[in-house]
């Protein structure tokens, strides 16, 4: 994709641009416009707020994230997602696309993230909310936001809906190693069989941790994507039948 940022563009070019992004509704949820919409913004790194005002784009993930997201998507068939991570909800579009495209109905994607509405270093101002609602992926009809930390929002959601409803998670959220084990820990647990959790920034040390205690430790999951360069994809090929000590038996040099 050739790259054209929004704020050096002709001011006619940022108007077609601007009016595309805030101004359509997408009341048919064709996926392709949910595509051309991401699309758009990626292509010109801008979003904007709830109140139509320029953002640059930042803290998003990817194209070549993104298809990892699709193909996982596309080989579970998914019925049922979620991530942890909004932001400007870059991602959140890819799994919506979908959900348009296999004409799935009820709340077929969960997000968690507790800054979306605030304003501020590290929050959101609704922005990502805002995405999904324009391309016609209703809050609360198709998608449900749960605004709290992943360690309070996944064991609640765990307790809740209990194992093997979930078809594909993505977690792009706190980036330390407790976090992000847990939140592995969690998703796979409602991860059906089958299905599959993809982690962002596998080069980050943390995560690149994680990675190397689960695929050693958790027999149930497989690292079907080694090559990636980017991002941790795991097919969950078992439920878990770990020993209490079978920990005793794992490699935990993880440099």
């Amino acid at each position: 994709m050739n790259k054209q940022y929004y704020d050096v563009l002709a001011s006619e070019e940022q108007e077609q641009i601007k009016s595309f992004l805030t101004k359509h509704k997408n009341v048919e949820k064709d996926p392709g416009y949910t595509k051309e919409f991401l699309d758009k913004t990626l292509k010109h790194f801008v979003v904007f707020s709830p109140s139509n005002q320029y953002r640059k784009l930042t803290s998003h993930t990817r194209e070549d994230e993104h298809n990892e997201i699709r193909k996982a998507l596309q080989q579970t068939k998914a019925k049922q997602t979620l991530e942890v991570g909004f932001a400007f909800g870059t991602s959140a579009l890819v799994f919506a696309e979908h959900h348009q495209r296999m004409k799935n109905t009820g709340i077929s994607h969960t997000i968690i993230d507790p800054n979306q509405y605030g304003t501020g270093e590290g929050n959101w101002e609704g922005i990502g909310a805002e995405n999904l609602k324009r391309v016609g992926f209703v809050k609360n009809r198709n998608w449900r936001l749960v605004e709290a930390s992943s360690i309070d929002a996944l064991p609640a959601i765990y307790k809740k809906f209990g194992s093997g409803w979930l078809d594909v998670a993505l977690i792009d959220g706190w980036h330390l190693f407790d976090y992000t084990l847990l939140d592995v820990f969690y998703c796979l647990q409602m991860l059906r069989v089958g299905g599959i959790l993809i982690v962002d920034d596998k080069k980050m040390r943390a995560i690149k941790a994680v990675g190397k205690y689960v695929t050693r430790a958790y027999s149930h999951v497989v690292d079907i994507c080694q090559s990636c360069p980017t991002v941790l994809v795991l097919r969950k090929k078992s439920e878990d039948k770990r020993d209490w000590n079978g920990d005793e038996k794992v490699n935990f040099n993880l440099a």
